[in-house]
């Protein structure tokens, strides 16, 4: 959970959601809401939305005095609590309502804060209370640590910074140790008291009643069947207030709960019929990625909980439908809410059950060839192009629990409600169940979206029957579902395949599959036997450990029965089982602690046998991860903010990578690509060493070290250069050819010099001395402005100008260069003599009229007519004359001057041969 919180980033942030929960709020709403209170500021952002715009709502702090002592009123309506009126919610443009108000230390008046309530405007919140929140067992303990943290650093004349609002938070109520930190251990066994016992003065039920330790902490048929007629689970059959409370039928042939979770306000009608599910491993089982309710998964449609939908919150659901004297579940008639002290104490003691780490079954090897081969089914996810057979239970099942390879535990459309079910067989009538939510399906006819979220089956082979309605009798009958056209069909066994590589279904060779299952379930079995003898050895009371040894017992037995259920290890596990129920027998009749020590040593050694007989474990995960730092580069100068990225792989999981400077740690990343931000500017110059280490899901980790030369930044550049034009001088009178002159200087760099002509850029020097050639006959004479501006290396940029006079002569004018036409002569040529035979010579004036390439033809007007010139390889011209038809470049080459288009002037004058 600290992980998880760590990653959030609101590690100083309260987050808290506020709901209307039925039989806390004072009237039914569908409005949500959630706060975030910032500890270190004391801001607080109260959203809702789904108010009544009609009415005016305030939102109150309720909470216990310093001086008040332990926290014993969760029930909001307990007058003994302190509240503070925060301000009233206003409309916002989309509907919704918000408040913002800055807590001052003052107006807190020692209060310790347990919930958040919103209230209609006027009336006593703890009496007309609409929507609240609380903060969870974790989110108080984690405060709890800190505070705690803080008070040891001050103790060390090192003082460390608090949140300022950090003691605004109640502390976990229940068996404090020495300092105000939670001892975990006794809050636990307050829970458990708590759970087993307490009826919350309703019709006699307790936790208990369904979750049954003699029975893995759940019931079944068979469990049912032994109990006697007055057990509290039996109440809706001796109780006439009750009588719609349960079906009995249905409970006591299939182990059916009737529960509300789909429709609270209407529990006569809106309701499902559900099994009950163990509560083993639940610490493992419950991570959600929600955002918004439900956080937590705690039903077998993730939504079994009021409010935010946290396992704590469970209890109160629990209550309110499961322990009421009457079907009109009125808080403080049928029954009381537990405090938020029964809640912590309640909530510790579920989180303790079963295992608390997951088993790894890439590294484990099974003896028996069928659960081995059930092994390597379950964690092969991809069928390879069809060329291997892959169960695909691991991609859900993460390692047997109930998280994928996300750390989160999903709900799924797996078709499972398409299943038939035995009682519809026997002609049972079982209401329809969609799953998680409370849309109406007009589809089906019942309520949800048709998904459940997955539950752990490390402890299945021992927890018959199956699934949410308890429709498979059998391991191998749950097995086989996920081969039938309901799962196959269904939105979730579409997706497996689609996502295989070759589009292969699921390989579901029931018998192997479920050898393995049994076996995994003895392992843990064999676990559970352990821990509790173990435990037994410390009881302070020969009761505490007569009670430990039984449930050592009720745990062998399990692992006994699932492995004959498959014919497994029946010469080389099972005795050992058996020998270790004799050595338990004899711990439980021991005269002295010290006979009945040595026999549960002798009893957990042939527990440790029996598992040593049925897996080929590679012992714990010893291997480190690999883990390299990608950049910076070793050596590197780094300066202001730097990334600082790894690789990290590990041969089962990475868990954590954490970031070091010196032996300043900058933070953790928890997912690939591994990445932490640094500012260089918070650490002095000169060398460091960065340290990545990379820690595994077992414990295990590897460092990577390389040392960077830290330089901080120069300031900001925001100096401009100065420049000067030497050459020429201004006011000069200039003509042909001039070289302009810059003198530039900065106090980092000269980028660069540009050079312009009026408004035109005439061209760049890059490096001194700035110079450049400018040809002034490309202007007009007159007056002339040039401008050299300097641009230095932070593009910072000054300028400086002059003024010149520019005075070029005139150009002289030829037939071959003058850009318009010469004056006339002054006597006309005398006329052609034209050769019989010969052609034209002579000088042509006017205008091109034509072209035509193909026959090398060029049309001009003369002041007689046109006259049509053909071009050929013999054709000589004065000046050389160039020509290009296809471009009809005609004119002198010396001079350059070219006519491209047809109207331009030309004047042309050749020696024309024979034949033109």
């Amino acid at each position: 959970w600290k992980k998880q919180f760590a990653r959030s980033g609101n590690d100083h942030s309260l987050l808290l959601g506020l709901h209307n929960i039925e039989g806390v709020s004072s009237e039914s709403s569908t409005a949500v809401g959630k706060v975030r209170l910032d500890l270190a500021s004391g801001s607080v952002l109260v959203q809702v939305q789904g108010l009544d715009n009609d009415q005016r709502h305030d939102v109150w702090l309720i909470g216990i005095g310093h001086d008040n002592g332990q926290n014993t009123a969760a029930d909001p309506t307990d007058p003994s609590g302190r509240m503070i009126r925060l301000g009233t919610l206003q409309a916002t443009e989309n509907g919704n309502a918000k408040l913002a108000v800055q807590l001052q230390d003052q107006d807190l008046h020692g209060l310790r804060l347990e919930r958040i309530v919103v209230a209609r405007s006027g009336q006593d919140p703890r009496r007309s209370l609409l929507l609240s929140g609380t903060p969870s067992l974790f989110q108080r303990l984690y405060f709890q640590e800190q505070r705690d943290r803080i008070a040891s650093a001050e103790s060390a004349n090192h003082p460390a910074a608090e949140p300022a609002f950090l003691a605004f938070l109640i502390a976990p109520a229940n068996a404090q140790l020495a300092g105000g930190t939670p001892d975990l251990a006794a809050l636990i066994a307050e829970g458990e008291n708590l759970f087993f016992n307490e009826t919350f003065d309703g019709n006699g039920r307790t936790c208990g009643t369904c979750h049954r330790a003699e029975n893995n902490f759940t019931i079944d048929p068979d469990f049912i069947a032994t109990l006697p007629a007055d057990d509290p689970l039996f109440v809706a059959e001796f109780n006439a207030d009750l009588t719609d409370l349960e079906d009995p039928v249905l409970m006591r042939q299939y182990g059916l709960i009737r529960a509300n979770v789909d429709g609270f306000e209407d529990p006569a009608n809106k309701f499902v019929m559900r099994s009950v599910p163990h509560m083993l491993g639940m610490s493992l089982s419950i991570q959600s990625a929600a955002t918004e309710p439900p956080l937590e998964m705690t039903g077998w449609s993730g939504d079994g909980a009021p409010g935010n939908g946290t396992l704590r919150e469970f209890t109160i659901g629990a209550v309110t439908q499961h322990f009421t004297k009457t079907l009109n579940r009125i808080p403080g008639e049928d029954f009381r809410l537990p405090t938020d002290a029964e809640l912590d104490a309640i909530e510790a003691f579920t989180l303790s059950l079963g295992r608390q780490a997951e088993m790894n079954f890439e590294t484990m090897q099974l003896t028996d060839v069928n659960a081995e081969r059930g092994r390597l089914l379950f964690i092969t996810e991809d069928s390879q192009n069809k060329t291997v057979q892959a169960g695909k239970c691991n991609i859900c099942h993460r390692n047997g629990g109930a998280l994928t390879v996300a750390g989160v535990n999903q709900n799924f459309d797996t078709g499972i409600e398409n299943m038939p079910h035995p009682a519809a067989a026997a002609g049972l009538t079982l209401p329809r169940d969609d799953g998680f939510g409370t849309q109406l399906n007009t589809g089906t006819g019942g309520f949800g979206d048709a998904t459940f979220n997955t539950a752990s089956i490390i402890e299945a082979a021992d927890t018959a029957p199956y699934f949410h309605h308890n429709g498979a009798a059998t391991l191998e009958e749950a097995i086989a579902f996920y081969g039938s056209p309901e799962f196959t069909n269904s939105i979730e066994g579409q997706r497996l395949m689609l996502q295989d590589s070759g589009g292969q279904e699921m390989a579901v060779e029931v018998d192997a599959l479920a050898a393995f299952l049994r076996v995994i379930n003895a392992l843990d079995n064999i676990r559970s036997v352990t821990d509790f003898l173990d435990r037994a050895t410390l009881r302070a009371t020969v009761a505490d450990s007569q009670k430990l040894l039984a449930l050592a017992q009720a745990d062998l037995n399990d692992a006994m029965t699932v492995l004959n259920q498959s014919e497994l290890h029946l010469k080389d596990g099972i005795p050992h089982l058996q020998q270790a129920q004799s050595f338990i027998d004899a711990a439980a009749n021991a005269a002295t602690v010290i006979e009945r020590d040595d026999a549960i040593a002798l009893a957990i050694s042939e527990a440790q046998t029996a598992k040593s007989a049925m897996v080929m474990d590679a012992g714990p995960d010893t291997t480190n991860p690999v883990v390299s730092i990608v950049s910076p580069t070793a050596g590197s100068s780094v300066t202001g903010l730097v990334t600082i990225a790894a690789d990290a792989t590990d041969n089962v999981a990475v868990d954590t990578v954490v970031f070091m400077v010196g032996s300043t740690e900058l933070g953790q990343d928890f997912t690939a690509p591994y990445a932490q931000a640094w500012d260089t500017a918070l650490f002095p110059e000169g060398v460091q060493q960065i340290s990545v280490t990379a820690v595994d899901s077992s414990g295990n980790s590897q460092t990577a070290q390389i040392t960077v030369n830290v330089t901080h930044a120069p300031p900001p550049d925001t100096i401009s250069p100065t420049v000067a034009i030497s050459a020429p001088v201004d006011g000069a009178t200039v003509s042909g050819t001039i070289n302009i002159v810059a003198d530039a200087t900065d106090d980092v760099g000269i980028a660069k010099v540009i050079f312009t002509a009026g408004t035109a850029e005439i061209g760049q020097d890059a490096s001194a001395p700035f110079a450049l050639p400018f040809d002034t006959t490309s202007i007009a004479n007159g007056a002339m402005q040039i401008t050299a501006t300097a641009v230095d290396t932070s593009g910072n940029s000054s300028s400086a100008n002059i003024t010149l006079t520019v005075s070029n002569a005139p150009p002289q004018c030829t037939v071959y260069s003058c850009p318009v036409p010469p004056p006339p002569p002054t006597e006309p040529p005398p006329p052609p003599t034209i050769p019989i035979g010969s052609s034209p010579d002579g000088e042509f004036s006017g205008e091109v009229i034509s072209k035509n390439p193909d026959t090398s033809t060029l049309t001009v007007s003369t002041g007689n007519g046109p006259l049509t010139l053909r071009i050929t390889s013999s054709t000589e011209f004065l000046g050389s004359i160039a020509m290009d038809f296809h471009s009809i470049l005609i004119g002198h080459v010396v001079q350059g001057e070219f006519f491209s288009s047809v109207g331009e002037a030309l004047w042309v004058e050749a020696d024309l041969p024979p034949g033109l």
